[in-house]
């Protein structure tokens, strides 16, 4: 039992104080860890916290006078780092809590995002000043969830933020099961700006491509891949699927340019009147889930380019390392996000009647 000597204050705490804040210039062992605590337990009783015990992850950076008292011992590149991921109203930390209310109502990412900072940034520091080029081990999950739980919390929701912390940080890095601040950009961070660098009709070619280049045909005879035009599907008594692209929508609220697609391609095969029309089945992306289908694919394009610049020197051996094993993976996930996420409905002409039903990827 460690807590008992330590009263109100948790051991981890003190760990990283004095294992790694001390390793810091001008951070005195015993008396900078005493100063830095006296701001810190002043902060937290005139904001009213009344938290049982004194975590890493309740030191309050968004307080400008602990903030100050650890800035003193790094670099001035920290404070936009601080302000982009972990603390503010536009942080990483804050905007993912508020966006997910099971996690903001303990502020589980907020917490995650201290404990990372505090158990990273010296050597982060550290490694910049030094300008060594040795791995970066981070912190692990389970510290993170140690430093940031209280009784009674649910460890699962510290996880999820920190998860996502490291997703959507921008100067959050993740390998596996640790987490670390840089003092750089996140490869995430610089492949998210080139995504969103790319035209819609990049976009959009992109995906005919990918779509196209696919051979498999399922239970169906033969499958029509983004067709252009009615004239490019035949009019064959075999079972035919025809996707639609982005561009002919199905919306469930209202008549859509899928389903008068549809109608349009049973009807004719161009200019002549079409014969086989229950021989074919439509496939169109819903229309209020085009954006995340779109998404994917730039995700794709910037994950795939990627693999051209790994060896770009303003990225550390780490980070090309950690890149040329997640390309790989990451490209294939963004390559099957609209199979999992987009949704879409099917058309199909039977008899006299039109029948309609919504079409589950997963299933």
């Amino acid at each position: 039992m460690r807590t008992a000597p330590f009263f109100s204050h948790h051991p981890e705490l003190f760990d990283r104080l004095y294992k790694d804040w001390s390793t810091l210039e001008r951070f005195q062992r015993t008396r900078g860890v005493l100063r830095l605590m006296a701001t810190v337990v002043y902060a937290l009783w005139s904001s009213g916290d009344r938290s049982p015990m004194i975590l890493p992850a309740s030191i309050p950076l968004d307080s400008n006078k602990v903030f100050d008292e650890l800035a003193n011992h790094l670099d001035d590149a920290w404070k936009p780092i601080v302000d982009a991921d972990i603390a503010g109203d536009t942080s990483t930390a804050n905007v993912v809590d508020s966006d997910i209310k099971i996690l903001g109502k303990s502020m589980a990412t907020k917490r995650a995002a201290r404990c990372v900072f505090l158990g990273t940034a010296p050597l982060a520091n550290l490694r910049q000043r030094d300008g060594s080029s040795a791995p970066m081990r981070g912190i692990e999950q389970k510290r993170v969830i140690l430093g940031s739980t209280y009784p009674g919390d649910n460890p699962a929701h510290i996880a999820d933020g920190l998860r996502r912390l490291g997703d959507l940080g921008k100067y959050m890095n993740r390998d596996q099961d640790r987490y670390w601040l840089s003092l750089q950009q996140t490869v995430a961070q610089i492949v998210q700006e080139r995504a969103d660098a790319y035209h819609d009709d990049q976009v959009l070619d992109e995906l005919a491509g990918v779509v196209r280049q696919e051979t498999d045909k399922g239970l169906f005879e033969r499958v029509h891949r983004f067709p252009h035009g009615s004239i490019d599907v035949d009019d064959d008594p075999g079972i035919g699927l025809v996707i639609f692209g982005p561009d002919r929508a199905f919306s469930k609220r209202a008549k859509s340019v899928a389903e008068s697609a549809a109608l349009e391609f049973l009807t004719k095969r161009g200019t002549n009147a079409r014969i086989h029309k229950n021989s074919l089945v439509f496939l169109a992306p819903e229309v209020d889930r085009v954006d995340v289908l779109l998404n994917a694919v730039r995700q794709r394009m910037a994950w795939s380019t990627s693999s051209t610049t790994v060896t770009r020197s303003t990225w550390t051996n780490t980070t090309s390392r950690w890149l040329r094993r997640v390309l790989p993976s990451r490209s294939k996930q963004s390559l099957m996000r609209f199979a999992r996420r987009t949704g879409g409905s099917w058309y199909r002409r039977k008899s006299q009647a039109r029948r309609r039903s919504n079409w589950n990827p997963s299933s």
